[in-house]
């Protein structure tokens, strides 16, 4: 389904369901993926467009765009759809407990004071967005607002050592510590029927959450 009032001869907007799943499922499978990949082979530690496949990005028909600009124009495959996180957010189990090493998550009192929690952070981080901007090849996609994804709870795995989850997004678990349950948010767009060539994906915004930031991450890709 494409973003209702947008389009273009290059590209749609989709705010359905794609590759049999919605959008809000696809950004728990892209925080899995950041979150369980390597250190040594991802476009988060490693931005020079080498690596923006690793570790089985965009399983289906998916691609996902990590958000951190890459120095390289890198390839996207003809026929997937592209995940681009404009700014998002996640909140996690281990961020919010004292003793990480003895999590029960079949305890409920645990669970529903971790769902409360998380509704709220992911609410409050989602408020906190302004001045959300995103181009392709230098179409402005309107309303962005109307693109902040709230995901239901899910399970992205458990810390390991050598992972973006312990050494990148300042987690911090203890190694074998569950990472969910886990709340994904934020604005994301899904981009589909890129056509074949080079495109530039400029996107970004300001969030005053974690003392305020602002991102802006420019992307060449070759849809081949």
């Amino acid at each position: 389904m494409a973003k209702p009032g947008f389009s273009s001869n290059t590209f749609t907007i989709d705010s359905g369901v794609v590759d049999g799943q919605t959008i809000a499922k696809w950004t728990q499978d892209w925080w899995t993926w950041a979150l369980n990949s390597s250190t040594t082979d991802s476009p988060f530690t490693q931005p020079d467009g080498t690596h923006v496949a690793a570790n089985h990005n965009g399983d289906g028909g998916v691609f996902f765009i990590a958000g951190v600009q890459q120095s390289a124009p890198f390839d996207v495959p003809l026929g997937k759809a592209l995940l681009v996180p404009v700014i998002n957010f996640i909140d996690s189990a281990p961020e919010l407990l004292p003793n990480k090493n003895k999590i029960d998550p079949n305890n409920p009192s645990f669970t529903n004071a971790i769902h409360a929690t998380e509704n709220a952070n992911i609410k409050a981080d989602d408020a906190s967005l302004s001045g959300l901007f995103a181009k392709i090849d230098g179409v402005s996609v309107p309303n962005l607002a109307s693109d902040i994804v709230d995901s239901s709870f899910f399970d992205p795995g458990t810390a390991q050592p050598g992972t973006l989850a312990m050494d990148f997004f300042g987690l911090n678990p203890f190694a074998g510590t569950p990472l969910g349950p886990a709340k994904s948010g934020g604005a994301w767009l899904m981009i589909n029927n890129l056509t074949p060539g080079s495109h530039t994906l400029d996107f970004g915004g300001h969030s005053s959450a974690f003392g305020g930031f602002d991102l802006h991450v420019i992307d060449h890709i070759n849809v081949v």
